[in-house]
């Protein structure tokens, strides 16, 4: 293949400016950085369930989705299709007319809708964020940004306003009341004047916090501000008004951390998405969050059957070859030697070319793969769905390819180089198993304690990259993505021997189905009619394995069905 034996660092890097996921600052880098976004068949259907809304709906929609699925770039486009150019919003639609199943009507739709009037606000992080008047000032400030970003009016008598009026008014009385209780306050007590205050109530980071305490002298004081939702909508209306405005739609992305914190005080919100579709309202609350509102809240509770009447939840999914694209667009191929990679790619495909057409059934051609070698196909399947399932927002696709190990592979391993043609399904340990620092499912807890618990009482003495220790991974990976999946999950990511043999096919390690057999014969897990499961307890050490097996060694008798009780005892009588 070539005279010297390089690593796959020598052909590929990951691009600097690679964005795992989508940021309101990295689509903003360029007026035509957006035109890139390609609208998948699940984006569609919510772009199109969002125009339903606006048009005819009476309600809001919610769009939700697992980690690494791309919501983010899907809210950013869609307030750019509602508020950028025109000529650009053409152009993109022209350019993916063949995604969308009448793109002319659409794209009609949606000018209409600008013709009309429309203002579409993106926000983003909720965290910290109180339920009730911080709330509403946090909606107040989001949509007068995007008013100034596109040079319409501002009009006054928000609820921000009257604080900040009446902040003015106090004056001097304000710190004196304040004195009286800054014992339990954390950050007025460092001002000194009020214009401070005020344009610290502006601050996106610590504008809802100022804000509380705020309300807390307020109030110590006998003054009570009505920051409530009729004050609210009338100064929408004032926008619509002063703006030319037919509706205003809010899009607030990782909106997920403000329902877990309240949620048994989600009233404001609730009044707020209330009857978007009146004429005194035209207010469209989007929240994108990695689950739906029942997911926090309970399917039968009083929360999720009101949430029901005012939104139409939509979940996004990235489909697997729109995945492998975005992928391969993260790497970048030395200029110089773009052509030797060529034929070596060629040579990587052409040794599993059979597993590359396994998933064509998936409706991903040879191509999204062969232009992410050298990582393994299945294992590219394997970690777009561990992303999408082990619920942590730092594990993607896009994340595993622009972080550390994935960048040590490529300096290590090479088209020539034993263990390192191919990125193999185990080498994605680590990255969902081993880390300390994210949060993981009780599932991911279970494999990682099992596994230990193996390589403890069998492979104590074994390297990490032995041939065994390599499969039992592959193995726990392949068992684990079935346990999240459960029967959704792909009979190429089901743990059979079958699928753990293609997973290494063209890697170089040989005899895999003998290594599984010999690891179910050491009692490492279950193996029957080729397919795999895991000896998993109910309790969790294995010092707690040790206390069951005594509490019940003497005890055989005892769990006998009665019929077979009788037979055993009549046996044990016999001369």
């Amino acid at each position: 293949m070539c005279a010297v034996e390089r690593s796959y660092s020598d052909y590929i890097q990951v691009r600097e400016e690679y964005a795992p996921a989508m940021t309101k600052e990295e689509i903003n880098e360029e007026p035509d950085k957006w035109l890139d976004f390609f609208p998948h068949q699940k984006y569609c259907e919510f772009f199109d369930a969002l125009l339903n809304c606006l048009e005819k709906g009476k309600t809001s929609i919610w769009l939700h989705g697992n980690y690494g699925t791309g919501k983010s770039h899907a809210a950013l486009v869609t307030q750019k299709l509602f508020m950028d150019d025109l000529k650009r919003v053409e152009r993109w639609f022209q350019k993916n007319k063949a995604e969308f199943a009448d793109p002319k009507n659409l794209k009609t739709r949606l000018d209409k809708c600008r013709e009309e009037g429309i203002l579409v606000v993106y926000d983003y992080n909720a965290q910290g964020l109180g339920p009730d008047a911080e709330l509403l000032v946090r909606l107040e400030k989001g949509i007068c940004a995007t008013l100034n970003e596109v040079g319409m009016k501002v009009p006054g008598n928000g609820n921000l306003d009257e604080i900040e009026i009446r902040l003015r008014r106090e004056g001097d009385n304000f710190f004196k009341a304040m004195s009286d209780i800054k014992e339990n306050l954390s950050y007025l007590p460092t001002y000194k004047k009020i214009d401070d205050i005020i344009h610290h109530l502006h601050n996106d980071e610590l504008g809802s916090i100022v804000l509380a305490e705020v309300q807390q002298v307020f109030r110590h004081d006998g003054i009570f501000l009505d920051v409530d939702v009729p004050s609210f909508r009338k100064w929408l209306q004032k926008v619509r008004d002063v703006n030319g405005l037919e509706r205003i739609v809010y899009i607030f992305d990782e909106f997920s951390s403000f329902i877990e914190t309240n949620k048994t005080q989600l009233k404001t919100l609730e009044e707020v998405t209330e009857n978007p579709h009146l004429k005194e309202n035209r207010f469209y609350f989007v929240p994108v969050t990695h689950m739906s509102l029942s997911s926090f809240t309970g399917e039968n509770s009083q929360t999720a059957k009101r949430a029901k009447d005012r939104f139409v939840f939509k979940k996004i999914e990235m489909p697997d070859d729109v995945a492998f694209r975005l992928t391969a667009h993260a790497f970048r191929i030395d200029e110089e030697r773009q052509e030797e990679w060529a034929k070596i790619q060629d040579e990587l495909a052409s040794n599993i070319a059979s597993i590359m057409d396994c998933f064509s059934k998936n409706n991903i051609k040879r191509d999204a793969f062969k232009k992410i070698l050298p990582i393994h196909p299945m294992t590219a399947f394997l970690l777009k769905y561990l992303s999408e399932s082990a619920r942590s927002n730092q594990r993607s696709i896009f994340e595993y390819v622009s972080g550390k190990e994935f960048k040590y592979f490529i300096k290590t391993g090479g088209p020539s180089k034993k263990n390192g043609r191919f990125l193999t399904v185990d080498q994605l340990w680590n990255y969902f198993i081993e880390r300390e620092d994210l949060g993981v499912v009780k599932d991911v807890e279970r494999i990682k304690r099992e596994f230990s618990n193996i390589q403890r009482r069998t492979f104590s003495n074994s390297p990490d990259n032995s041939d065994e220790i390599r499969v039992l991974k592959a193995v726990f990976l392949f068992v684990l993505i079935s346990e999240l999946l459960g029967k959704e999950g792909d009979t190429l990511i089901q743990p059979t021997v079958e699928n753990i043999e293609l997973a290494f096919q063209g890697s170089g390690l040989v005899n895999v189905s003998g290594i599984i057999e010999m690891l179910s014969k050491k009692n490492c897990f279950s193996l029957a009619n080729k397919h795999i499961s895991l000896f998993i307890s109910e309790s969790g050490t294995e010092d707690e394995i040790e206390k069951k097996v005594e509490e019940y060694s003497n005890k055989f008798h005892e769990f006998l069905n009665e019929p077979l009780k009788i037979k055993l005892n009549s046996l044990t009588k016999s001369p």
